[in-house]
């Protein structure tokens, strides 16, 4: 076989489900499939993902485009939104790629085969970078197509074409080699376990970050331009200055892209094949070490120097800290979580970066002695605590180790409390600040704490049992990435659906019998209403939880 060939059929194998012995015609048994989703169901679920994703791409290319009509103005070029387009792409690729790339190289078991088989070291490394570029293709599409779209607001010229092929098919090599040199690297010198969990923790805070901030700053350019206010963003002007100035390739790609440069694609082809010759060179040399060294157990957690003593713990508390446990062993699951219970925290940053939270506090203040203003901050905290898939995904979030549950000397019930405990100290500990915090900050009556933490008390049983419920009927254990437990669960999107129906019927409540009755009666209602549907989805979790631990 020639070696694309060999490239070709091991990115083919990887895909088809990391089986080799399929693309050697070995014999495997079937598998028998859950049943799919109905066709409406795909339907419906195929709607409400393009609708979620067409309107972050319309926001994205909002942002580009504010960054190049600031640019135009400001700063006499049109390259500007091209450049952070740029920018982000490769933050996001290469945080994300750094995630994977250790599976994707190093730790895939498949590795134990092909090292055995006739499959040169250059054509076992090029099939893993094939694979790590297809793998966040589609999300180097959700940034790169905004981008694309907003260049061709310019005038039309063969560079800008060649400058949107280039970002389309060549960028995402960049991050992707540096995101393998790196991992390599780390290997190569030994980096521990602990250690690189941290990096990759710092690296999603970061990712994090770099999101809300340029989101934010682009907002903030829009804003600025539409009421002709230059002079509030002169500091972002020089900061992206200083930006352009270091970030040179990008720089020369998006000066090409927009007809400035017509040698800047010299330029950034240049340092793109230089980089990835480079980072070539260096995994191919320590290729086969590093796969040696992972497949051997290397780079496991230090052993404590100091003595441990272990103590005798129910098993609920026991479970309570595996959960723990499960969630920090893959940044996936904490990058994803994490996100979604300090929502708010995010929110206050990025309107920061915006430059209005001073506008929103003025306009909430006009509206702050409305007697119905401390229900509005609570359906919208409780709006958030239902927005979570922290109990939705817990089981699917074990894997197949799910299955070594049915051996442990526990009850069903034990699990499920364990995974409530959980759920509640993720979720609901964090929401008692939140409320205090809003309570403090906009001047409302403390005794509205009595209704406003027994509301997001139950929001979460609630939150925490119909997800639990949802995940143990129909379990997706069988995922090769951390990401795929979490994001491409259906499991999470039934459980966010079904809290947001639980807040909508309480909200209704509230608002006729308050405006109807007595706000008194809304109250009572709306804990009634609570009451009911925990102790109704409690027993909906526990039945469905005995079902799936009881012997097949």
């Amino acid at each position: 076989m020639t070696h694309s060939a060999v490239i070709a059929s091991l990115v083919k194998a990887y895909f088809s489900g990391s089986r080799i012995a399929t693309s050697l015609g070995l014999p495997l048994a079937k598998k028998k499939r859950s049943k799919a989703m109905t066709f409406a169901g795909k339907i419906g679920l195929g709607i409400l993902l393009a609708i979620s994703f067409g309107y972050m791409a319309v926001m994205l290319g909002f942002n580009f485009y504010s960054y190049q009509v600031t640019g135009q103005s400001l700063l006499g070029t049109s390259s500007l939104g091209f450049f952070m387009a740029l920018v982000i792409d490769f933050v996001i690729l290469l945080v994300f790629s750094l995630f994977s790339t250790s599976g994707i190289f190093y730790r895939t078991k498949e590795n134990q085969l092909l090292m055995t088989l006739p499959i040169t070291k250059s054509d076992l490394m090029i099939s893993r970078l094939i694979i790590s570029y297809l793998s966040f293709f589609v999300m180097h599409l959700f940034v790169c197509l905004p981008a694309i779209v907003v260049l061709f607001f310019l005038p039309f010229s063969l560079s800008s074409l060649l400058g949107a092929l280039i970002f389309l098919v060549l960028s995402p090599l960049v991050p992707e080699a540096i995101s393998a040199f790196l991992v390599t690297l780390s290997i190569r010198i030994g980096w521990r376990k602990n250690s690189r969990k941290g990096g990759e923790l710092a690296f999603s805070i970061i990712l994090i970050l770099a999101i809300i901030l340029v989101y934010g700053l682009g907002m903030r350019m829009m804003y600025a331009t539409l009421m002709e206010d230059s002079a509030s963003i002169m500091p972002l002007i020089e900061l992206a200055t200083v930006a352009m100035k270091y970030l040179a390739p990008m720089t020369f790609l998006a000066k090409a892209a927009a007809g400035e440069m017509s040698i800047g694609f010299v330029w950034y082809l240049l340092i793109f094949a230089g980089v990835c010759i480079l980072a070539e060179l260096y995994i191919r040399k320590h290729f086969f070490y590093c796969v040696s060294v992972v497949q051997n157990g290397g780079g496991a957690t230090r052993k404590s120097s100091h003595s441990v003593l272990y103590k005798a713990q129910s098993p609920i508390i026991s479970l309570y800290r595996r959960e723990w446990t499960n969630l920090l062993s893959s940044s996936g699951f904490a990058f994803e979580l994490f996100g979604e219970t300090f929502i708010p925290v995010i929110l206050i940053v990025m309107y920061s970066a915006m430059g209005i939270i001073g506008q929103m506090s003025e306009q909430i203040s006009m509206i702050s002695s409305s007697p119905s203003f401390p229900a509005i901050i609570t359906a919208a905290l409780l709006f958030m605590a239902v927005m979570n898939m922290c109990s939705s995904t817990s089981i699917s979030r074990q894997g197949k180790y799910f299955y070594l549950d049915r051996s442990l000397p526990c009850d069903s019930s034990t699990f499920v409390k364990a995974k409530l405990l959980f759920h509640m100290v993720f979720g609901f500990a964090p929401s008692c600040l939140y409320y205090a915090v809003c309570v403090a900050f906009f001047k409302i009556s403390p005794l509205w704490l009595a209704w406003m933490i027994p509301m997001s008390f139950l929001a979460y049983l609630v939150s925490g049992a119909c997800g639990l419920y949802f995940d143990y009927k129909s379990p997706m254990l069988d995922w090769k990435t951390a990401q795929q437990a979490v994001k491409q669960n259906k499991n999470g999107l039934l459980g966010m659906g079904m809290g947001l129906a639980y807040i909508l019927v309480q909200g209704a409540a509230y608002y006729f019998l308050t405006s109807l009755i007595s706000p008194i009666l809304g109250i009572i209602a709306t804990l009634v209403i609570g009451a009911c549907s925990s102790m109704l989805f409690l027993d909906l979790a526990f039945k469905q939880a005995s079902k799936a631990y009881s012997p097949a």
